[in-house]
């Protein structure tokens, strides 16, 4: 109907004079353009960091690991939760240490004892005062990060050990160094069971961590792992089993006690 009425104008216009006409036309152009009318709301969202991210039990994430613990704040959303604050590598006999250079396995701290030339008898001074067992969890030690900062896109791991210093100070443990085997890297995560009931999961990652050595005395330290993961807590997990202190002759009685400086560095986007 539209249609039909439209021509009938036109017919008349075209009798009435070609001026009218024009401005009929130009009137049914203008009702077809739309029109639109675009107006701006906003809306918000915030996170701070409310979860704790202390040490976590690598082998069971539902439990803490105060042991490892260093307190830290973190800087920009980027912390450093947990590192081995103790590693334990036994008292051994000194005669077989001077005859060849040896290797020790870390001693797990369920399995370190103080009694005198038991195999697993901890570390000790000369007058006999045992140290600190290793701070695992389960036979496990770990380092571990939180990052809740996304301009992070990767972060390093740096380890640098100081040389053994005997206790009385007059000597340093020669050619020592301490190998860590493969380790594994792992995300915390959830799983959900069928009742519906969800909790948290370490998810490990196929890449892991590669073996590496760390020398005794040297300044720059391993960058032993450089992670791509974004953002979340995330671990590095090694068996005490896989963990060895490599040492030279000579050695003296006593005790030597050397230092493990564990570094984050972050790299900002863009960078």
């Amino acid at each position: 109907m539209k249609k039909t009425t439209l021509a009938m104008t036109l017919f008349s216009a075209a009798i009435l004079g070609a001026g009218f006409a024009s401005n009929t036309v130009f009137a049914a152009d203008e009702a077809q353009t739309p029109q639109t009318h675009q107006y701006t709301g906003e809306a918000y969202v915030s996170f701070s960091k409310t979860t704790s991210t202390g040490p976590i039990d690598p082998s069971d994430p539902n439990n803490s690991d105060p042991s490892n613990g260093t307190s830290d704040p973190g800087v920009n959303g980027l912390s450093l939760d947990a590192i081995p604050k103790v590693l334990n590598f036994g008292n051994h006999d000194a005669v077989q240490a001077n005859q060849a250079g040896q290797s020790y396995t870390l001693l797990a701290s369920a399995a370190t004892t103080e009694t005198e030339n038991d195999a697993k008898e901890g570390a000790k001074t000369i007058d006999g005062t045992y140290a600190p067992k290793t701070t695992d969890a389960s036979g496990l030690i770990d380092t571990q990060v939180t990052n809740v900062d996304a301009k992070v896109t990767s972060w390093t791991l740096n380890a640098q050990l100081s040389d053994f210093v005997h206790e009385d100070g007059s000597t340093k443990l020669a050619g020592a160094s301490i190998d860590f085997g493969a380790g594994t890297f792992q995300t915390l995560g959830t799983t959900t069971a069928d009742d519906g009931t969800s909790s948290l999961a370490w998810l490990p990652d196929s890449t892991g961590v590669a073996a590496f050595n760390l020398p005794a005395g040297d300044a720059d330290g391993v960058n032993y792992y450089t992670s791509s993961v974004a953002t979340g807590t995330t671990q590095q997990v090694w068996n005490t089993d896989d963990v060895k202190l490599n040492t030279l002759a000579p050695v003296s009685m006593g005790q030597y006690k050397a230092t493990i400086t564990w570094t984050l560095t972050s790299t900002p986007d863009g960078e």
